[in-house]
């Protein structure tokens, strides 16, 4: 399960292993969760390969309240 169950997105093991889940649009209350989250998992996995500022600079551009949480 996700650490945030506020979040639209839910996922479950069921008993055949597979996983169910379905994805909604984002919502306006669901931005700061969403950034919040990419900001743990960069910070936790990145260093290392790119620096801290470049980690700063990615989250930035693609989690931010004045754009778009998915700048695809």
């Amino acid at each position: 399960m996700f650490a945030n169950p506020g979040l639209d997105t839910i996922c479950a093991l069921n008993m055949a292993g597979t996983i169910d889940f379905s994805i909604s649009p984002v919502r306006d209350a669901d931005i700061a969760p969403v950034c919040a989250l990419a900001r743990e998992i960069w910070m936790q996995h990145y260093p290392g390969i790119i620096t801290v500022r470049q980690i700063e600079y990615m989250l930035a551009q693609r989690y931010s309240r004045t754009r778009s949480v998915c700048n695809c």
